[in-house]
């Protein structure tokens, strides 16, 4: 599946399902391989996973929700948006989307969306061959998208590993992963419009008691003036120009998080895409972050569990 964006063309399809995911702060998990037990499309299917899922979520959604919604002071702006968007819909609902994304990077991927007051579960389901003597046969690949509250979240977590029999664990994303994100942003702000927007930001994780994080902002038009000089991964490029103008060995420490105009990734799995112009009206916009979300899908799919 390859990563580079230029010379690909997606139908537009999945702009309505790939838009609900922006501006939106979500982890993500990859499950071990649903071979017995499948998570089927059907409506009664889905009724049937509905009414289990409610049955472990009601106690706390009472706590969280009761006759007026009390989140934790620290959620409340997290939560705002759905709870406006499901305060009318009853207790929760489960659709889903076959082919969703209508595109090659994400073909065959389909898409089951869990929702309920305060929370957000998406599942991105990858047929793929099982490869195994004389089974001519499909499993189903995994990518869990989560956005709740620690306890609810955990509960949808739990509740789905029980029901369906498999593994599920906390994604996260290696250095080059971090890397290639904000290089093929670069290169497709450049590709549209010849600039990179706002800029970008690194975080890296010291780990000392004293000096915990420290993080590098450039400017847009610095990005720029860096790509052009430079063919090379912009990170690289970067991090030997901190070393020869301040001293600093960027390239030894870890990345934890990563900032641009299409959104922030971190090393611990976590992902925000944003709701900017580069990624609702530019033509490559939909493109980019369908790929993301199938290079993303491509990690889950390789995560040792």
């Amino acid at each position: 599946m390859s990563n580079d964006l230029s010379g690909e063309s997606y139908p537009q399809k999945d702009e309505t399902v790939l838009h609900e995911l922006l501006n939106k702060s979500f982890s993500t998990y990859s499950s071990s391989s649903l071979k017995r037990k499948r998570l089927v499309e059907s409506d009664a299917a889905r009724r049937q996973y509905l009414t289990s899922l409610e049955k472990q979520l009601s106690p706390y959604l009472e706590i969280i929700v009761g006759d007026t919604l009390h989140p934790a002071p620290e959620f409340i702006s997290e939560v705002e948006d759905e709870l406006d968007e499901l305060s009318g819909m009853g207790r929760g609902q489960w659709s889903v989307q076959v082919d969703a994304f209508g595109s090659t990077s994400l073909e065959k991927v389909s898409l089951h969306s869990v929702k309920f007051p305060g929370c957000l579960f998406y599942i991105l389901v990858q047929k793929v061959p099982i490869a195994e003597p004389g089974r001519a046969n499909l499993s189903q690949r995994m990518l869990l998208i989560t956005r709740a509250p620690k306890q609810l979240n955990s509960v949808f977590t739990n509740w789905f590993q029980a029901y369906f029999d498999i593994k599920i664990e906390k994604l996260s994303f290696p250095q080059n992963f971090l890397h290639r994100f904000i290089d093929d942003y670069i290169q497709t702000r450049m590709r549209e419009s010849n600039d990179v927007g706002t800029g970008i930001e690194i975080e890296f994780s010291i780990g000392l008691e004293t000096l915990r994080r420290i993080s590098i902002t450039v400017e847009g038009e610095d990005v720029r003036q860096l790509y052009l000089a430079h063919s090379n991964s912009f990170l690289d490029t970067l991090f030997e120009h901190m070393k020869s103008s301040t001293g600093i060995l960027c390239k030894g420490l870890q990345i934890s998080r990563v900032s641009c105009g299409a959104g922030v990734l971190s090393s611990e799995g976590r992902i925000k895409f944003m709701k900017q112009s580069f990624l609702t009206e530019m033509p490559n916009g939909c493109t980019f972050l369908s790929s993301w979300l199938s290079n993303i899908l491509d990690v889950s799919n390789n995560f040792t569990l």
